[in-house]
């Protein structure tokens, strides 16, 4: 392709040039930094041989080579028919009447301007004077419509007058020579060539009429006809062979759309009229066949093609069609119809026009040209048909695997590159790819993170006794808390070494004599020879002096008396104390409700405030429960506030229960604890507590939301819950006294 600027050489391979503020990222030797890109000049079009220098065609792909603009391929249906650069691809093959469908492929000028339709040559516009009567594009307007005796004027307008030939001047029919034995007598050509020159009335010429008693034989009035010939009402016919008096006088041989004639005394038919055809091969109808029908096209039996398409027969007999949408004529023969499927690969919107996106496999769905499925490695990252799977993913380091998935260069990765599709960094020191994902390069500073420190995976640990543990020049650096030490060196494990302990006593590599113990010296450890008294370390094989007792506890050990125990260093009595009770760091709490707790007898005994409890016999909580509000202990421990089949709820608010009753219950035992535990709807309570029905007279029955006492025992009355169902002699049936 041609280009559009000089060449310009790309930056030196052993240049790499630090972007501070960039992200971050280091430009690779190879590129330039653009802004906030980094780009490789000798091939990128929006940065092409320097910064900013945008390479752009007209309908056509950009590229850049070797810092060179260059005119890629052009895009849908233009062409480079000029072959300048310049101005693109500056032709529409698909609408230029002097390039239809490709360069130099010019549709025909005859008698008008052409014009160039979805790649093909279409009807032309017609000069004056001038018709496209066959329908065909390649010829042009081919009719002189002035002169054609056919397309007299118009196309399709054929010239004919009655025994006569015709002609047409300046686009109007015009009487010709009349045939032999006929003359214009009377100066109308509407009627043709009229007189019979054999006729009495005009006999051999206009105004000759024959005496009363003559006949016209051979245009020249005589008394008798000769030998051979009959006497026809005046005329000397021979009937063997006139078609006026074929075989009888005054039998006209006539055929419909036809001429005639007569020999040896029988009519016979001649030559049809323009536009007809004798299709099934009877006189007797004449020519019946119209030819200008899409059955019968110019001749008998010629089938204007219906194949995707609506026919046409144009007054020339020539067959014309209007392909239905996404179909075409591309073998210009009307007899197969519109035998091309525009949405194929070879056809893709226009005959010939084929769909081949590179490394690719075409989709042409709707008469456009897509991209059906990329080739194995490539894709089309930047949506354009036009230059197909355009990227591939084994190399481009913009698009690595996958479109969008960047090779990046961060602060610490010398090079990321991309090899059969997966990003391959290359770390300066002091940096790794530490997540596994190579896109991002590598991202981690072992130098200063404390879960990779100098190498990947190496992380500055805090165990217990490590306050904290960063990581400075790729080497993990602890610090410890008190009597704590990093006495393996290793940096990772923290502060691994407890320096209380007789092997290591108050520092590494301190070690306590076999006579000697590890002492809490004021908040440091030392080792000590003084030991074996109350409250003081036990000796060298846990000894004490005078009876004393060594206990162990917490890695402590203490000389403790009868009745003391060592608690973490301490020796304390676990029968009274409250931080210690029964044993060591068994504290007796004190939570809201709990005035104090005691310990005795190694056990906690709490002392409740009002309204609270120790419900759950645990005196280490204290007193734990709140009486005003536990529904299971409602201003004591244990009495719970009942939901029984009459309750719906029952809440403990202010250390007293609170039922709420369901329909037709209630709380007449005035017990709240038991919720509702009465029936409402009962001859004893009906609707309410205390309301009882008369057992011989009332009874309760339902009564809107309730229940009320209702009269009973009479007739048409219910039947009586007790005593006597009902009065005098009636009797209860279904409920009901009759």
């Amino acid at each position: 392709m041609d280009s559009a600027e000089g060449s310009i050489a790309p930056p030196p391979s052993d240049v790499s040039v630090d972007l501070s503020g960039i992200d971050g990222r280091r430009c690779l030797p190879t590129e330039t930094p653009c802004g906030t890109e980094c780009v490789n000049i000798a091939t990128n079009p929006s940065h092409c041989g320097r910064c900013g220098n945008i390479c752009t065609f007209a309908n056509a792909l950009a590229e850049c080579s070797r810092g060179v603009c260059t005119m890629g391929p052009c895009a849908g249906r233009f062409a480079d028919c000029d072959l300048n650069a310049a101005n693109g691809c500056e032709i529409n093959i698909d609408t230029n009447a002097m390039h239809c469908s490709g360069c130099g492929v010019m549709c025909s000028t005859v008698g008008g301007t052409p014009t160039c339709a979805r790649g093909m040559c279409s009807t032309t516009v017609c000069m004056s004077g001038r018709g496209n009567c066959n329908g065909m594009a390649s010829d042009g307007c081919e009719v002189d419509l002035n002169t054609s005796v056919s397309n007299c004027g118009t196309c399709g307008n054929a010239c004919s007058f009655l025994r006569a030939a015709a002609a047409c001047v300046a686009g109007r029919c015009v009487l010709g020579a009349c045939d032999a034995g006929f003359a214009d007598c009377d100066a109308n050509p509407a009627n043709g060539c009229e007189a019979d020159l054999r006729s009495p009335a005009t006999c051999g010429r206009c105004g000759n009429a024959c005496p009363s008693g003559q006949v016209c034989d051979a245009g020249a009035c005589t008394l008798r006809c000769p030998t051979g010939l009959t006497d026809c009402g005046g005329v000397c016919a021979a009937r063997d062979r006139d078609p006026r008096n074929c075989g009888t006088c005054g039998n006209v041989c006539a055929f419909a759309n036809a001429s005639a004639s007569c020999a040896l005394s029988t009519c016979m038919l001649g030559a049809c009229n323009v536009g007809f055809g004798n299709c099934d091969g009877s006189a007797a109808n004449g020519c019946e066949t119209n030819t200008r029908t899409v059955s019968n096209c110019g001749r008998c039996g010629e089938v204007c093609g219906n194949q995707n398409a609506t026919p046409a027969c144009l007054g020339s007999g020539m067959c014309d069609i209007t392909c239905n949408t996404g179909f075409f004529d591309c073998n210009s023969d009307a007899g197969d119809g519109c035998e091309v499927n525009g949405r194929t690969l070879t056809n893709c919107g226009a005959c010939g026009r084929t769909c081949a996106p590179a490394n690719a496999t075409g989709a042409c769905p709707t008469g456009a040209c897509g991209v059906g499925s990329c080739n194995a490695n490539f894709a089309n990252c930047d949506g354009s048909v036009a230059n197909g799977c355009e990227t591939d993913l084994r190399t481009s380091f913009v698009n690595c695997g996958a479109c969008g998935q960047a090779c990046m260069t961060p602060t610490g990765t010398t090079t990321n590159t991309c090899v059969a599709g997966v990003c391959a960094p290359v770390c300066a020191a002091g940096f790794g790819n530490c997540d596994g994902n190579p896109r991002n390069g590598c991202e981690t500073d072992l130098r200063s993170s404390f879960t990779h420190c100098g190498a990947c995976g190496n992380v500055c640990a805090t165990p217990s006794g490590t306050t904290s543990n960063v990581c400075a020049a790729g080497v993990c650096v602890p610090s410890c808390a008190a009597n704590r030490g990093n006495c393996d060196s290793n940096g990772a494990n923290g502060c691994e070494a407890d320096l209380t302990t007789s092997a290591t006593c108050g520092a590494c590599g301190t070690m306590c004599t076999a006579m000697q113990a590890c002492a809490n010296m004021g908040g440091t450890y030392a080792c000590t020879s003084t030991c074996g008294a109350s409250g003081l370390v036990c000796c060298p094989g846990n000894t004490c002096n005078g009876g004393l007792t060594c206990s162990v506890h917490a890695g402590t050990t203490r000389c403790c008396g009868t009745g003391r125990t060592n608690c973490s260093g301490a020796c304390v009595d676990s029968a009274v104390d409250a931080s210690n009770c029964g044993f060591c760091g068994l504290v007796c709490a004190r939570p809201v409700g709990t005035t104090f707790n005691t310990c005795v007898s190694g056990m906690c005994i709490p002392s409740c405030a009002a309204t609270y409890g120790n419900c759950d016999g645990n005196g280490v909580n204290g007193c734990e429960t709140d009486l005003r509000t536990s529904a299971a202990n409602c201003g004591a421990c244990g009495a719970s506030c009942l939901t029984n089949i009459g309750t719906s709820s029952n809440a403990c608010a202010s250390a007293a229960c609170s039922p709420v009753c369901v329909e037709s219950y209630g709380d007449c035992d005035t017990s709240r604890a038991n919720g509702c535990e009465a029936r409402l709807n009962t001859d004893a309570r009906c609707g309410g507590c205390g309301v009882a029905c008369t057992a011989s007279a009332t009874t309760c029955r339902p009564s809107g939301m309730s229940y009320t006492c209702q009269p009973c025992g009479g007739a048409g009355q219910p039947c009586c819950a007790t005593g006597t169902p009902c009065m005098g002699a009636l009797t209860c049936m279904t409920s009901v006294c009759v």
